[in-house]
């Protein structure tokens, strides 16, 4: 299943990028000659091609994913932790936020995995962030790593659902995605024999546990 997701969504990538430059060459060339609603028609096709060149890359990792066998060796987790981390300083400094890195055990698994692990859930922590400052957390014990943030929450009838490929609970217009992330990173976990645990309620945050 893993090799067909990926080399579907690798042929049909080709085609999404295809439309999307013809597209932008119809903007780029004729947009003059255009009327107002047809200049509006095509900002929505451009949109849609964009939304779909996104789908289909999260599908892609997917199946790269599923497909490669994962290294196995000890891991510095804090170590990268904190390399996962060092391109979102900038981002949560600026909003005023923290993003903490505890201390954290050694660990055994992939550090490619890992490390794309943390960046997807310290993303996530900063898509669904409430109107407060970020306060964004890693820290962890042996056999378990945890992410925390002061989000807006998730409601515990959708504790297993935002894990689905493609399952958001926001609109686009409210929150932008691909509704990609979590599937990755439980499909990432999984590769390596862990799993992720979710506590969260709505106004409480979120702490995603990689445990194993």
């Amino acid at each position: 299943m893993d090799v067909l997701l990926y080399a579907t969504s690798h042929d049909l990538a080709e085609p999404a990028r295809t439309i999307r430059g013809f597209l932008d060459l119809l903007q780029r060339r004729h947009a003059a000659a255009l009327d107002e609603d047809a200049r509006e028609f095509i900002g929505f096709a451009v949109d849609a091609a964009e939304r779909l060149e996104v789908m289909l890359a999260g599908l892609l990792e997917l199946g790269r994913i599923g497909r490669q066998e994962p290294a196995h060796v000890t891991l510095d987790l804090a170590a990268i932790a904190a390399a996962a981390a060092a391109s979102f300083r900038p981002v949560v400094t600026a909003a005023g936020g923290t993003l903490e890195i505890g201390p954290l055990p050694t660990g055994e698994g992939d550090p490619d995995l890992w490390r794309r692990l943390i960046i997807i859930l310290v993303e996530n922590a900063l898509t669904y962030r409430s109107a407060a400052p970020p306060d964004i957390r890693i820290f962890g014990e042996t056999g378990r790593v945890t992410v925390a943030d002061n989000g807006i929450g998730i409601a515990a009838e959708f504790h297993e659902r935002v894990f689905e490929p493609f399952q958001r609970l926001h609109t686009r217009d409210a929150i932008p995605g691909s509704g990609m992330g979590l599937a990755i990173a439980r499909k990432i976990a999984e590769r390596q024999g862990l799993r992720i645990e979710l506590d969260s309620s709505p106004g409480s945050g979120s702490r995603f546990a990689i445990v194993g």
